[in-house]
């Protein structure tokens, strides 16, 4: 085989490994949770397409970056926090906070 072929089949799965890694998940939008301390309050979790969201609750909102891995969602605070939260199918995200307890999101429209 001829070395251009060569660099063009190296050039084709670089280019569909880059396109790949910046192709956002289908978890993109706003999920809805209970507080599992005070049924009256949602916690909302809003993920956006570029990688950016929030986790909001009690009028407080603190930004975040999210990433998909495998069945887990990583989401990435400011102060270099890190909580991880299991995909439990296409709408549905569940995070485990210490003290708190567990939060079932639910995509809404």
């Amino acid at each position: 085989m001829n070395r251009s072929f060569h660099i063009f089949v190296v050039m084709l799965h670089l280019m569909v490994v880059l396109w790949s890694c910046g192709q956002q998940p289908a978890l993109v939008g706003r999920y809805e949770a209970i507080d599992p301390q005070d049924s009256k309050h949602v916690v909302v979790l809003v993920l956006q397409s570029s990688g950016n969201g929030s986790w909001n609750f009690d009028d407080e909102e603190v930004p975040v970056r999210w990433e998909q891995r495998d069945q887990q969602i990583w989401l990435h605070y400011r102060g270099g926090g890190v909580v991880a939260g299991e995909i439990s199918g296409a709408d549905e995200i569940e995070i485990a906070l210490p003290g708190i307890g567990n939060l079932l999101f639910k995509r809404k429209p």
